[in-house]
Parts: C-alpha cells; sequence; structure tokens
C-alpha cells in the first residue's frame, strides 16, 4: 500500500498476495543465497519504480479497506 519493496519467502499464502518481480519479490524458503539475490535486485533493478505502482495497485483493487467491503458485500449478496 505504501509502495515500498517487499520481499518475502515463498511459504503458502505471499504467493497469494505477491507476484515475483511484478509487485514484490519471493525468495525460495530456507535459501540464504536467493534472499540476499532478491536484495541485490531490489537495490539495483530499474524495475522498481513499477513494482512500487503494481504494488498499490493490487492493494487498492484487492486488499483496501474499501475493496474488502465491496468483496463482503458481493458476498451477502450471492448468499441472498
Amino acid at each position: 500500500a505504501l509502495g515500498k519493496p517487499v520481499i518475502a519467502s515463498d511459504i503458502s499464502g505471499n504467493g497469494e498476495l505477491i507476484r515475483n518481480g511484478w509487485n514484490g519479490y519471493l525468495f525460495k524458503t530456507g535459501q540464504v543465497d536467493d534472499l540476499a539475490k532478491k536484495i541485490e535486485s531490489v537495490l539495483e533493478s530499474d524495475a522498481l519504480p513499477a513494482i512500487r505502482t503494481n504494488a498499490r495497485e493490487y492493494y487498492t483493487q484487492n486488499l483496501s479497506p474499501d475493496a474488502l467491503v465491496r468483496e463482503i458485500e458481493r458476498c451477502y449478496r450471492g448468499a441472498v
């Protein structure tokens, strides 16, 4: 939401929120070398502005309070 680069392990759940290289980075769990590569990617990447934009867009469309209310309303309407 703040446009900061996210680096997270590839444990279940994180892959549902982060698309590697699009709105953040996922490293292989337990692989310190892979984590180091992802950190280097963030520090050296020309793609960082796009990743920030994509992260904000994903949050706004899927995780913001307004988006969550829309999803809850959709679920309730579907149940009625």
